[in-house]
């Protein structure tokens, strides 16, 4: 299935579109977390968060736009902050732990 007519049937609320970009792009989507975040299980649950993103905003995505680039750059986006968030967690324990 092409991805204009993916989008359109996920738009018109058909609930198989959905299955049918996630089997198209979960690799990809999958990778791109897993670069970022360098855990095969954190880049798995980061890849149902990005799904659950790019359904909740299909509407958004310009006509003009590559669906592949956009669910990577969503990908890329929200692993970014995820680890951004990790570092933070991660420093805020250290502080913890030290003696004090």
């Amino acid at each position: 299935m092409r991805d204009q007519d993916i989008v359109h049937q996920i738009l018109a609320g058909e609930s198989e579109a959905l299955r049918e970009l996630i089997d198209k792009y979960q690799d990809l989507v999958v990778n791109t977390c897993y670069q970022v975040l360098q855990n095969p299980a954190d880049a798995e649950d980061m890849a149902q968060e990005v799904f659950i993103e790019a359904y909740r905003s299909m509407s958004s995505l310009r006509q003009e736009q590559q669906l592949s680039f956009w669910l990577y750059r969503i990908a890329l986006n929200k692993s970014i902050n995820q680890q951004k968030k990790n570092r933070f967690f991660k420093n805020i324990l250290r502080l913890d732990a030290s003696p004090g």
